[in-house]
């Protein structure tokens, strides 16, 4: 397992700036901390570089919207994106609630019933809170359940060593070091731009394995009915 430090002076190395067996400078090496950090945060907002979703639990205490992000009333990272969302009743039942564009939760009129389960939501991604928005108020007491995408955590200080999954390691000093190289008037070789994709592509593969989307289809299009063509449905 790699330190920080020897991932960027990996990146380093890679474009010529270090020679085999040479340590960067702390200037350097903070430098390129804040630009390695800023990378992995642009990152995140490639869906299938972020190699796990994250599965919360919170308590609804009877709003139709909730805040959600550090000191929010759902205090954690804020999502990127929310795939799935459910709420459990006090029996142990749960529903799924479908997370919906906002021109759909708009078109809802009546937004101020009380349920146990809400139909839909609408994730508006506001920063530094996002807000998550009922079509209906979920009951005090019940739980809600998100699946979300959140951002990539930043390198920790240079001497810490950085748990990745397999092939991240190999992904971010090559990443990085396409990142730094324009900062020392370097470029990549094209060897090093196909590594790069290559490397790319195995991680989004192997992280789309887990993230297959379901097909939904409306109700309505399935319900077994006929259809009258002077009359309609029968």
């Amino acid at each position: 397992m790699a330190t920080t430090k020897r991932l960027i002076e990996g990146a380093l190395r890679k474009i010529g700036v270090l020679a085999a067996g040479e340590e960067a400078k702390p200037s350097e090496l903070a430098d390129a901390l804040e630009i390695a950090n800023e990378w992995l945060e642009s990152l995140s907002n490639e869906g299938l570089l972020v190699y796990a979703l994250t599965h919360e639990s919170f308590s609804l205490i009877g709003q139709a919207s909730y805040t959600i992000g550090t000191g929010g009333d759902f205090d954690t990272d804020r999502p990127i994106t929310i795939e799935d969302m459910r709420v459990r009743d006090s029996g142990g039942l749960e529903e799924p609630v479908d997370v919906v564009s906002l021109n759909i939760w708009s078109g809802i009129s009546i937004k101020d019933t009380t349920v146990t389960f809400p139909d839909y939501a609408y994730y508006e991604p506001e920063y530094p809170l996002g807000v998550i928005k009922f079509d209906s108020i979920p009951e005090t007491g019940n739980t809600l359940k998100l699946v979300s995408r959140k951002p990539l955590s930043a390198l920790p200080v240079l001497t810490t060593e950085v748990d990745l999954p397999p092939g991240y390691s190999r992904f971010i000093r090559l990443g990085l070091s396409a990142e730094l190289a324009p900062e020392y008037g370097k470029s990549i070789s094209q060897e090093h731009a196909a590594t790069l994709a290559q490397a790319t592509r195995v991680l989004k593969r192997t992280n789309s394995a887990t993230r297959i989307p379901s097909l939904k289809v409306d109700s309505g299009l399935t319900m077994p009915q006929e259809y009258n063509i002077n009359a309609g449905p029968q």
